[in-house]
């Protein structure tokens, strides 16, 4: 039969539970034999190898600083000053008949600023004149009369008092006539004209304000420490808000401070004959000094102490960081000049926010064309410092030192 021709399967005979038991205990010893025999780890090594004790330095970026004379010069914040404005005043009452010049326009020295009608100041000379011809005639007679014996000599001295209260009578109209043209005492800008035609002045009433222009006074206040620095015929220049750049002298510092400030006022005369330099205008006034020893620095490489107190982080020759107090002297559009650093020193440009006073570093010096601004990051483990320019990026590390 078909059925009974074809061949059965193959049967191989299972596993007993026990078989599997002891396969399983092999394979679970051999994997924990294992390791025994197993290379040591990475960490293991590194634990093992004897330069794992010493833990790797940071490292900073630095440069060589060395002194260099520095064109000192001392800024001060002041103002534009007339060195003149008065108010040019009456002398004599009067009816105002004319302005000659208008507010705001220039006038020279002796130009009619107000001019008063006359009224009665010529009839008054006039009296006066008349008056003075009697007192001489009658002088004259008393004089004669008195050579001779005919009058007494009490006479005579009246005549002569009658004659020179009538020469001052003269004197006296004559000014109060001259002084109806009230004039320019010096060359100026008219700046207010409180009078107007028909306007009445009594004597010391405002005719018109005057500001005098040339030259223009250059003022600031100068501190008690750097008074000793400056005196009278230096020059200095002067850099108004308006743009205009102008240089002169100083002709005046104050011989006593202000009680307030404990400062010295001091004022320098500037060529103004354009007028177009105008009083008031804000200005800085620089005044160059002596030149001194100091050092230039990136501004970026200032750091603060536990203090407060600004300095620089060095490297020292036992290649540890040291900080040094600097005092800032000026600055520039992208530097620093200070002083209190020694005559070369080893400055931390990169990094100097994450190391501390006497920690060892590895100081990378950087060269010409390496950008000194490439950052350098904080080492795991190691804690920044509290420098207050410390940045919250992740840099990058500057590149090694060449090997010797």
């Amino acid at each position: 039969m078909p059925d009974k021709a074809r061949k059965s399967p193959v049967r191989r005979p299972a596993l007993s539970p026990y078989a599997w038991a002891v396969l399983i205990a092999v394979l679970i010893g051999g994997w924990l034999l294992t390791g025994q025999f197993a290379p040591a780890s990475e960490d293991a090594m590194m634990k093992d190898s004897p330069t794992s004790s010493k833990p790797s330095l940071f490292k900073v970026s630095t440069r060589i600083l060395t002194v260099e004379p520095r064109p000192a010069e001392l800024v001060i914040r002041g103002q534009t000053k007339s060195p003149a404005r008065v108010h040019i005043r009456a002398e004599t009452p009067g009816v105002v008949e004319v302005m000659s010049e208008m507010k705001g326009h220039f006038v020279t020295q002796g130009d009619v600023l107000c001019k008063l009608k006359l009224d009665a100041r010529e009839a008054t000379l006039a009296e006066a004149k008349g008056a003075l011809a009697q007192a001489q005639s009658d002088y004259a007679s008393s004089n004669t009369l008195s050579r001779k014996g005919f009058t007494a000599m009490s006479r005579k001295r009246a005549d002569k008092t009658r004659l020179e209260a009538a020469k001052a009578a003269i004197m006296r109209a004559e000014l109060d006539l001259k002084r109806i043209e009230i004039r320019a005492p010096f060359s100026g800008v008219i700046e207010d004209q409180p009078a107007k035609p028909g306007d009445y002045l009594r004597q010391a009433d405002i005719c018109a304000t005057l500001v005098k222009m040339d030259p223009m006074l250059l003022t600031g206040a100068v501190s008690e420490r750097d008074l000793a620095k400056i005196k009278q015929g230096m020059p200095v220049t002067g850099q108004l808000v308006t743009g205009q750049n102008v240089s002169g002298k100083i002709t005046f510092i104050s011989p006593s401070s202000d009680t307030a400030t404990r400062t010295f006022t001091i004022e320098a005369a500037v060529e103004n004959s354009d007028r177009k330099i105008r009083a008031g205008v804000t200005a800085d006034i620089k005044i160059k000094l002596a030149t001194e020893a100091a050092h230039k620095i990136a501004a970026s490489s200032l750091s603060l102490d536990d203090n407060g107190e600004v300095g620089l982080k060095i490297v020292n020759a036992s290649d540890r960081v040291q900080f040094v107090p600097v005092k800032i002297l000026s600055n520039q559009k992208d530097s620093l000049w200070v002083s209190g650093l020694p005559e070369k020193a080893e400055v931390i440009t990169v990094g100097h926010e994450y190391v501390l006073q006497g920690q060892e570093v590895d100081a990378i010096l950087e060269t010409d064309d390496q950008d000194k601004t490439s950052p350098v990051p904080a080492p795991e483990g190691v804690a920044p410092s509290a420098d207050k320019t410390r940045t919250s990026n992740q840099p990058t590390s500057p590149p090694r030192k060449p090997k010797a």
